[in-house]
C-alpha cells in the first residue's frame, strides 16, 4: 500500500480523463491488479513457497524480502522477472546485486543491490457499490475515494530500492541489512457520472532495517521492517464543471514487518514458515493486514527444484471501514526451478488474490524470472 498526492493542472487532468475513459459506458466493469502488493510478494521461487523469503532469500530478491541476506552473495547477479499474463506492466522485477570485495579487509562481507519493481498497478472501469470487493480495495489503495465511485482508475506505484547486506567475519551467524526506497505514485481517475477528474503524482522516501540469524547450520531466522516512519503530504485536486478544489493532509505509510523461520530438514529439503503484517496509519485511518505464509523446496536431482506452499489472510481491518476478521483457507502455490552454470530460471503458479476476488472464482497467475550470476 502507498499514499498519494492528488495534484496537477486542470488541463492535464481533463486530457488524462479522455485518454483513460474514451467511450466508456456506465455498464462496463473491469478490474485488474499487478505488482508486489497485488499478490503477496515478488519472485517465482518465493511466490511458489507461499510468499516466504525473509529467511530463505539468497539471491537478488533478498533486496525485497530481507536485505540482510544479501551479505551471503559472493558474485554479481542480475535478475529480471515478469508476471506471465500481465497486461499493465512489462516486468515485475528488475534488479542487480554487487558484492563489495574491498570490505573483506575490514572484517565483513557486504553486498549492494538495486532494483525497480511495481508495488501496485491497478486498473478499474465502471461502477462498484460500497460493499463490492473492488470498491473496498480501491479505498484501501486511494483513501478518500468514495465508495460509489463510477469511472476509470489507473493507479501506478513504482519502487526504486537500494539495499545493503552485511555479514561480520567474527559473527558469521549474524547478518544485518538496510534499504532506502524511492516511491513514485501516479494515478489518474475519471468520474463518469459526476464528470469529476483527479490526477495524481506523489513521491516518497521510505526506509527499512533487517536482520538474519543462523543459530545452527540448519536453521535461519529472518526479521525485516520496511516503510519506517515515512511521512507524506497528500495534496488532492478535484476538477469538475464548477472548477478545481484543493485539499492537503498529512499521512504516513503503515509499517511492513516480515518474520520467518527456515529449516534445512535434509540436504534436499528446505521448509519455511512466517507472517507478514502491515500496521500503522494510512490516509488518516488505522490499518491492519496480517497474512500467514508457508512453503517447501525439494531438490529433485540435477538442476531441478520443486516448490510448493500456501498463504492465508488472517486479519484485514481499516478505520475507514471495518471488515470481519478473516480466517481463510490457505491458497496453494506451486513452482519449478532450474539452475546450472550460473543461470537460474524459476516459475511459480498461484491463485491471484485480487483477480480471484474480482472474478468470483480462482484465477491462476504465473510468474517467471531469469537470473544470471557472473
Amino acid at each position: 500500500m502507498t499514499s498519494f498526492k492528488f495534484g496537477q493542472t486542470r488541463g492535464s487532468a481533463l486530457v488524462l480523463c479522455l485518454v483513460l475513459a474514451g467511450p466508456l459506458r456506465a455498464e462496463d466493469r473491469t478490474f485488474s491488479a499487478e505488482g508486489a502488493d497485488a499478490a503477496f510478494g515478488l519472485g517465482p521461487r518465493y511466490l511458489a513457497m507461499g510468499g516466504t523469503g525473509a529467511a530463505t532469500a539468497d539471491d537478488v530478491y533478498a533486496l525485497y524480502y530481507n536485505p540482510a541476506n544479501l551479505g551471503g552473495i559472493d558474485r554479481p547477479m542480475v535478475t529480471l522477472g515478469r508476471q506471465v499474463e500481465a497486461v499493465l506492466r512489462p516486468y515485475s522485477f528488475a534488479g542487480v546485486a554487487l558484492p563489495l570485495p574491498f570490505t573483506q579487509a575490514y572484517g565483513f562481507d557486504a553486498t549492494l543491490a538495486l532494483a525497480r519493481y511495481p508495488r501496485i498497478h491497478a486498473h478499474s472501469t465502471g461502477a462498484f457499490g460500497p460493499d463490492d470487493f473492488e470498491s473496498v480495495f480501491l479505498r484501501f489503495l486511494l483513501p478518500g475515494l468514495t465508495g460509489d465511485y463510477d469511472g476509470t482508475i489507473d493507479s501506478k506505484t513504482m519502487v526504486n530500492r537500494l539495499a545493503l547486506g552485511v555479514t561480520l567475519h567474527d559473527l558469521p551467524w549474524l547478518s544485518l541489512g538496510g534499504n532506502v526506497d524511492m516511491i513514485d505514485c501516479r494515478t489518474g481517475t475519471c468520474g463518469v457520472s459526476a464528470g469529476t477528474v483527479y490526477s495524481v503524482h506523489a513521491t516518497a522516501v521510505s526506509y527499512g532495517l533487517s536482520v538474519a540469524l543462523r543459530p545452527s547450520d540448519t536453521v535461519t531466522l529472518g526479521l525485516a521492517v520496511s516503510d519506517v516512519s515515512t511521512g507524506l503530504t497528500i495534496t488532492s485536486v478535484t476538477t469538475d464543471a464548477s472548477g478545481s478544489t484543493t485539499s492537503i493532509l498529512q499521512s504516513q505509510l503503515p509499517w511492513r514487518v516480515g518474520i520467518e523461520a527456515a529449516w534445512q530438514a535434509r540436504s534436499d529439503l528446505l521448509l519455511a514458515v512466517g507472517t507478514q503484517s502491515y500496521r500503522g496509519h494510512y490516509g488518516g485511518y488505522d490499518l491492519v493486514i496480517d497474512t500467514l505464509h508457508a512453503g517447501a523446496e525439494w531438490q529433485a536431482g540435477g538442476p531441478w527444484a520443486v516448490r510448493a506452499g500456501a498463504w492465508a489472510p488472517l486479519r484485514i481491518e481499516s478505520g475507514q471501514f471495518v471488515t470481519p476478521q478473516v480466517i481463510a483457507k490457505a491458497a496453494p502455490t506451486l513452482g519449478l526451478g532450474w539452475k546450472k552454470a550460473g543461470v537460474a530460471a524459476d516459475l511459480a503458479i498461484l491463485v491471484h488474490p485480487l483477480d480471484s476476488m474480482h472474478a468470483g472464482r480462482p484465477v491462476v497467475s504465473e510468474e517467471f524470472s531469469l537470473t544470471i550470476q557472473f
